[in-house]
Order: structure tokens, then C-alpha cells, then sequence
């Protein structure tokens, strides 16, 4: 009953927002795409998923076009970009900066861990809540 009272009240809160509220609504709004009001553990699994691929293209794209990497073949740039992102949301601190030698993808995988970061301490948040129910 008071998980449904507190998704309630943060949905009211989002349908009546003026426009001096702007940041606070969007902050609601985010909250409540990415972990459904701190209720729903399986939406950060998606966004955390989603940001992954996001920052996998992103690697795919610094690597093709920016030069991130010497890799040959198609598929191996495919499956690289991938892991590096996967990793780089995993690890905040990369122990060989050999890997990402420019500073702009060292920017982007920092970046990416920092969001990281935040969505696995967002998980076990709505885990626990919604185990302690």
C-alpha cells in the first residue's frame, strides 16, 4: 500500500508542474522511466541496458571515424565497441589507459561509468525497496 501511495503521489506530483518547476519534473519524469518511482528494479536493468548500447555505438563510431583504435575487420570494431562499453559501465577507474589512448574516448568511457555508477546503486535501491515490501 505505500509503494502504490508514493507512485500515486509522484505521478500527481508530475501531472500538475508548472513551468518554474521544469527541473523538478524532468527529474521525475526520469525517475520515474528509469526505475518506476524506485519500485520496479527490471526498468533499471533496461536502462541500463539501453545506456550500454548507446555508448557501444558511440565506441563504434569513435573507433570507425575518430580514429579510438587500430582493429581490423568489421565484426571485431562490432564486438570491441561492445565490450569496451560493457566495461566501461562496469569499472569506474580503467587500470591500463592503454586501451582508450585519447582523451575523448577516455571522456566517453568515464562518462559512461559514472552513469554506470549510478544505476547500479539505482538497482540495488529498488531491489531492497521492493524485497522490503
Amino acid at each position: 500500500m505505500i509503494s502504490k501511495y508514493l507512485k500515486e503521489s509522484a505521478h500527481s506530483r508530475l501531472q500538475n508542474f508548472s513551468q518554474s518547476h521544469l527541473a523538478q519534473f524532468l527529474g521525475n519524469k526520469l525517475f520515474e522511466c528509469a526505475s518506476g518511482y524506485g519500485e520496479k528494479p527490471l526498468r533499471v536493468i533496461r536502462t541500463s541496458f539501453i545506456i550500454t548500447v548507446i555508448f557501444a555505438i558511440i565506441f563504434l563510431m569513435g573507433i570507425k571515424y575518430l580514429n579510438w583504435g587500430n582493429i581490423d575487420g568489421e565484426q571485431s570494431i562490432l564486438v570491441h565497441s561492445v565490450v569496451s562499453s560493457m566495461e566501461s559501465f562496469t569499472t569506474l577507474v580503467h587500470a591500463s589507459p592503454g586501451e582508450f589512448e585519447k582523451l575523448s574516448a577516455r571522456l566517453v568511457a568515464t562518462t559512461e561509468a559514472f552513469f554506470g555508477a549510478l544505476l547500479i546503486a539505482l538497482f540495488l535501491f529498488t531491489l531492497t525497496r521492493s524485497i522490503h515490501r
